[in-house]
């Protein structure tokens, strides 16, 4: 534990730490493959690197998952259909969301206010505001699905265009523009989070 002096000197100090860019989680994921003797091309691994989320522990937990099911088929290599399974079992799309996640985007889409404060989100997803908080919102921020203004938060142009890849629901005949987002469809959202980590 730290010590109460030092945790009373830095309670108003706030941390911010850099996310991993998208070399650095190719990297760390050829390590880790490696390390437990499978074989995966870069093409594979550029599908796992969104689906982390920018964390190491999901790093760890796809390493992990991915070896128990090459070792279930008996092969050291693996492949896309493999890949596609593990991902499909554990309920994570190409972008890493959950379906707590798509729930957020879900219920933001279907208010006809535009914005909706934490307090009334969490209350309708059934779940504690600090959860929301601390382990929903912050990635939906990071690759732009939703957004933060003072009277709540909204879903953006890109939360909706995936939100309709995924059932449909991402137009919920609210046609008040809460975003400046411009989506032509031309890029893919896996795409767009690519270029948001990748080095310049």
């Amino acid at each position: 534990d730290v010590l109460p002096t030092i945790k009373d000197r830095c309670k108003n100090l706030t941390f911010y730490m850099q996310d991993y860019t998208h070399d650095e989680l190719m990297l760390i994921f050829k390590r880790k493959f490696a390390s437990k003797k499978l074989k995966i091309s870069e093409d594979l691994i550029e599908k796992c690197i969104p689906r982390c989320r920018c964390s190491i522990r999901e790093v760890e937990a796809i390493v992990i998952g991915l070896l128990t099911e090459t070792l279930y088929i008996g092969t050291n290599t693996v492949t896309d259909e493999i890949l596609e399974a593990y991902f499909k079992e554990r309920g994570v799309d190409e972008m890493g969301l959950e379906a707590q996640d798509i729930e957020v985007l879900r219920v933001l889409a279907s208010d006809p206010t535009g914005t909706m404060s934490a307090d009334t989100l969490a209350s309708k997803l059934g779940i504690d505001v600090k959860v929301l908080l601390s382990e929903y919102e912050p990635y939906l921020l990071k690759i732009d699905f939703i957004s933060v203004v003072n009277r709540g938060r909204y879903i953006t142009d890109k939360g909706r265009a995936h939100l309709k890849k995924i059932d449909g629901s991402g137009d919920n005949g609210n046609t008040e523009n809460t975003s400046n987002d411009n989506v032509n469809g031309e890029i893919s959202d896996y795409e767009r989070f690519k270029r948001s980590i990748k080095k310049d």
